[in-house]
């Protein structure tokens, strides 16, 4: 009974695994997949396949890190048509989270894992990120503005949008990168009855980002508590955006855009969500999200 309760949880924690967006490796019975890491390697572990031959125990996927290669895991399969099953990856840097599954010839036998890919970033890394990402936003804020359109009224929309791209921010930016995207929240003002949100991307991705859409929705994604509810989602249309010429991140490149929407607040239920997709057949994306608390953080312009 014992071993037939292991196996019961096994089979659920595996179709909770498979259940959610994890990168899948086909791994073969006759050739070897190496996963390439930007850390080293400090331990890993395996879902499902651990058995007893010969009072030995076999893993159904064979996996060597060696200490010659230290970001390098090797992996093969031990029988043929293994149960799919979850890798469990710890490097220095990074925690991960990968699906086996058996495949006769795998078409692909070398991975490079991106620091992007992983499921959770360690302390220290997940600092140098965002202190990357605060530096390079507060260095664009310090930057000299371009000289003033004399046809902007000093009580205008582009007057406190271009005000607010020379305020160094005190708000703690949202942020997310994804596929050497970054694209962070790093300000929210308000005025009178308008709200400024500020926002900063970057790629540091050899291939051009071309800017398809910039949409805020709020909604509560159908869900309180435990009840599902109906999905209630209601697009924001922004009042002003300030470059919003600006179209394309070239690469190694940054930009800010100011965009301006009717004053809101957020029931608890709901939140703010911010996606940057890619245009021009591109299909990179980023979703922020910003609680009603975070709303009320809003800096008035007025004391600046």
């Amino acid at each position: 009974m014992k071993y037939g309760f292991i196996i019961l949880v096994n089979f659920i924690v595996l179709n909770t695994v498979c259940g959610q967006d994890y990168d899948t490796i086909p791994v073969g019975y006759t050739t070897s997949v190496n996963l390439i890491f930007d850390s080293p390697v400090k331990q890993w572990d395996m879902g499902l396949g651990l058995r007893v031959e010969g009072g030995q125990k076999v893993w159904d996927v064979l996996v060597e890190n060696s200490q010659e290669s230290q970001n390098r895991i090797k992996l093969a399969a031990g029988i043929k048509e293994f149960k799919t099953t979850n890798l469990f990856v710890e490097t220095a840097t990074a925690y991960y989270n990968f699906i086996l599954k058996y495949e006769d010839r795998p078409r692909k036998l070398l991975y490079q894992i991106e620091l992007d890919q992983a499921e959770i970033l360690k302390e220290d890394r997940r600092q140098k990120t965002g202190d990357s990402i605060k530096m390079s936003i507060s260095v664009y804020d310090k930057r000299p503005s371009a000289t003033p359109n004399t046809d902007t009224k000093l009580d205008s929309i582009p007057f406190y949008c271009q005000k607010i791209l020379r305020i160094e921010d005190g708000f703690n930016p949202i942020g997310k990168s994804s596929q050497q995207i970054h694209f962070f929240l790093s300000g929210i003002y308000i005025h009178d009855d308008l709200l400024f949100f500020k926002l900063f991307m970057r790629n540091d991705s050899s291939i051009p980002f071309d800017i398809g859409f910039i949409g805020f929705f709020k909604s509560d994604r159908g869900k309180s508590g435990n009840k599902k509810r109906p999905k209630q989602e209601e697009h924001l249309t922004p009042e002003f955006v300030l470059h919003e010429d600006m179209k394309s991140l070239k690469s190694n490149s940054e930009i800010f855009k100011v965009v301006t929407l009717k004053r809101f607040t957020l029931d608890k239920r709901k939140r703010l969500y911010i996606q940057l997709w890619e245009g021009s057949g591109g299909e990179r994306k980023i979703e922020l999200t910003v609680k009603g608390k975070d709303l009320l953080k809003a800096i008035p312009l007025k004391r600046i």
